[in-house]
């Protein structure tokens, strides 16, 4: 079955919020998924992996358009977009701006009634500066592609092969198999390693004892 599939189930067999349902469609693992990997890496730390990083809280928006807006801004523009950005032209020495983030234009946005602020294309923009050129005001957006598959597939297919042995989830996909890439560097480059957990091949960090996990991120 599909990380979409049991992304589905999971909504299906939820109370049927709205953070539910935009973690189904953002998210790549589910919530047992999530806990599973969380006790794989740590030992346990089930009160803090429930309590502390998998409640979505829509603030009390005024519609569905307005929560699923606040979501996509505190999450995936937040978390994703803003920080692959940054790091993408930091890494080579770009200034990178992105002026419809700023602070005072959301607030101001924000305060526009979700019908005509989420108006199809870019409406809103093109009311608000009738002079954009029209080789602009109508250009479908564009976002950014990397060949994540390729390097999975080719390039690095003996490393991400480990990762999919020693997982205590399923994978499958590129992009779940990439975050547990990263996690596992990170891991690594801070120093989270345990030397008493018998330890995969290389390239896969083992569990770390949650006393460790604490005391870093504490």
């Amino acid at each position: 079955m599909s990380g979409k599939f049991r992304r589905l189930g999971c909504y299906l067999a939820s109370q049927g919020y709205l953070s539910e349902a935009y973690w189904a469609a953002r998210g790549f693992f589910t919530p047992d998924e999530a806990h599973s990997l969380v006790r794989y890496y740590t030992g346990g730390l089930d009160d803090f992996a429930r309590n502390g990083c998998f409640g979505y809280d829509d603030a009390n928006q005024p519609s569905v358009a307005d929560s699923i807006s606040y979501l996509e801004m505190t999450r995936y523009m937040q978390n994703q977009l803003l920080r692959d950005s940054d790091v993408m032209s930091m890494a080579w020495g770009l200034e990178l701006r992105v002026p419809f983030v700023d602070r005072k234009l959301v607030d101001r946005v924000g305060r526009i009634p979700a019908a005509i602020r989420l108006a199809r294309g870019k409406q809103l923009l093109l009311d608000a500066v009738p002079e954009i050129p029209e080789w602009i005001a109508h250009r479908p957006k564009r976002g950014f592609a990397f060949p994540f598959q390729q390097w999975i597939g080719q390039e690095w297919q003996s490393k991400f092969a480990e990762i999919d042995e020693a997982s205590p989830i399923p994978l499958k996909t590129w992009y779940r198999k990439w975050c547990l890439f990263t996690l596992n560097h990170f891991l690594q480059a801070c120093g989270l390693d345990c030397t008493t957990a018998k330890r995969p091949q290389s390239g896969w960090v083992p569990p770390v004892h949650d006393n460790l996990l604490r005391s870093r991120f504490s």
